[in-house]
């Protein structure tokens, strides 16, 4: 029973300490962006003039990692979706295989991923994927709030 019970706590203490401090090292795409730019065989999918790109507020890509889906939605239009998959290259270059009923998203693309400091805890971040003949480029802001530390209870100071 001693022995068990030893042997419970150490598995549970190595297993916390494991899930503390493991990295995956995957790059997390998930969320909602703006999309710049969408060519696909190398037509325009959107925007497709400049005015069109400043009315397009509907217009936005969204990617799932629990699905490993991205969704291009268009006003209008019917969803675009691909599944994915993130690999690297020979040259540890990131890239992203899709597949889709839609032909131009087959395949792979290869993706560059630039983050911009706009201010004290704000980033834009910007995502380019580029194959023969299709092209992505999407982007959004990201806000990272200030740690606030936790209200002193009675007692603790």
């Amino acid at each position: 029973m001693k022995f068990t019970k030893n042997l419970v706590i150490l598995f549970l203490a190595i297993s916390i300490i494991y899930f503390a401090f493991r990295n995956s090292g995957d790059i997390s795409l998930e969320g909602e962006w703006e999309p710049s730019k969408v060519i696909l065989n190398n037509e325009d999918y959107f925007p497709t003039d400049e005015l069109s790109a400043f009315f397009a507020i509907g217009n936005k890509i969204i990617i799932t990692d629990w699905g490993h889906t991205i969704h291009i939605q268009k006003v209008g239009n019917d969803d675009l979706i691909a599944k994915f998959v993130i690999e690297y290259d020979q040259k540890n270059d990131l890239q992203i295989v899709l597949s889709s009923k839609e032909k131009s998203l087959n395949g792979c693309f290869k993706t560059e991923i630039d983050t911009i400091h706009i201010g004290p805890q704000s980033y834009i971040v910007k995502v380019k994927m580029k194959s023969n003949k299709s092209s992505l480029s999407f982007e959004r802001i990201v806000v990272i709030p200030p740690w606030k530390p936790p209200f002193p209870r009675k007692g603790q100071v």
